[in-house]
């Protein structure tokens, strides 16, 4: 099956993976987002990644994210939330 979407941007890959998507045959480009072999709960799961996909997210790289929560750490225990990331 096809979808177009006007633009699919640098994210979605990381939006399907969190959908639960991740390994299942899924592709998509210029012309669209394609898939085969999908569930019907699957599928339901592709159209809300579909709908709710906003091309201008740019993806988080884990270490910065976890650096900047080390600087604005106000507790101990933030302190320590963010160090664990960092290992």
């Amino acid at each position: 099956m096809n979808q177009r979407l006007t633009t699919i941007g640098p994210n979605f890959g990381n939006e399907l993976q969190a959908a639960g998507l991740g390994g299942k045959i899924i592709t998509w480009g210029a012309d669209g987002v394609w898939w085969k072999d999908l569930s019907p709960g699957d599928e339901v799961k592709l159209q809300n990644v579909i709908t709710t996909h906003n091309p201008n997210v740019i993806p988080v790289n884990p270490r910065v994210k976890a650096k900047s929560d080390l600087q604005a750490a106000t507790s101990i225990a933030q302190m320590k939330a963010a160090l664990l990331e960092l290992l």
